[in-house]
């Protein structure tokens, strides 16, 4: 989807739909079906064979492990399911400024090996027809990734910053199916020559303030690797 696609739409709140389609990483479970699961395969041990094969056929058998869900996290999906994702509440959105050379693909890249590396990232939220909720870890899900570039279709700075201003908004609006979305997505706005405006959203309830920090140092240093073609080294990812 080009960037003059998305300026021609009549609102910007039209962007969520659009955005959608942007990513294949983000559009659809990939079906997996050469390794069906058990319950001794998997961390929670409440599931019976039967739920487990029904969850397996429902996420075409991509699922990793399956975990029961911390008090915090319990209560942030309560949250979720009664109405609170309205107010944004547990939505969390990181909003800075690069100036310099940026290489958009390497961050797109960049964030997929982060999924890769944390199970946390490609989790699902389920809670319907169990006795409790559960978090699904799934084998492969990618960032929901977008790059505009505005610096090529608006000239005033004033209309460049009321667009950044309206995505930021809108990507808050649509926040987060639990069930269903990938639950972290990142934006890269070109907003002139070697500026770049970044928009990372995701739910808290994948991520607190203290591993939001190391997933950034991660982030840059898987980067800088990339950019420089030398392999990156980070210590042992921790469940």
């Amino acid at each position: 989807v080009e960037m003059r696609d998305i300026l021609k739409l009549p609102r910007i709140a039209d962007l969520a739909l659009t955005v959608k389609k942007i990513s294949p990483a983000g559009e659809s479970i990939p079906t997996n079906k050469t390794i069906s699961l058990i319950p001794g395969d998997i961390t929670y041990p409440g599931l019976s064979r039967a739920i487990l094969e029904g969850l397996q056929k429902r996420f075409s058998f991509s699922i990793e492990d399956i975990y029961p869900l911390s008090p915090m996290q319990e209560g942030m999906l309560f949250h979720a399911l009664y109405g609170d994702n309205e107010t944004g509440t547990y939505f969390e959105q990181i909003f800075y400024r690069v100036q310099g050379e940026l290489d958009v693909s390497l961050v797109e890249k960049s964030l997929n090996l982060l999924f890769k590396r944390h199970g946390i990232l490609r989790t699902l939220f389920i809670n319907d027809g169990l006795d409790r909720p559960l978090q699904l870890v799934l084998k492969d899900r990618g960032v929901e990734f977008y790059y505009g570039d505005l610096g090529s279709r608006v000239t005033e700075e004033k209309d460049k910053e009321s667009l950044v201003w309206e995505f930021k908004e809108q990507d808050r609006r649509r926040s987060f199916d639990l069930s269903r979305d990938v639950l972290m997505r990142a934006a890269v706005l070109r907003t002139g020559n070697n500026e770049y405006a970044v928009v990372w959203s995701f739910h808290h309830i994948l991520l607190d303030g203290w591993s939001t920090g190391i997933l950034i140092d991660e982030l840059f240093k898987i980067y800088d690797a990339l950019r420089e073609k030398r392999q990156y080294r980070l210590p042992p990812a921790r469940p």
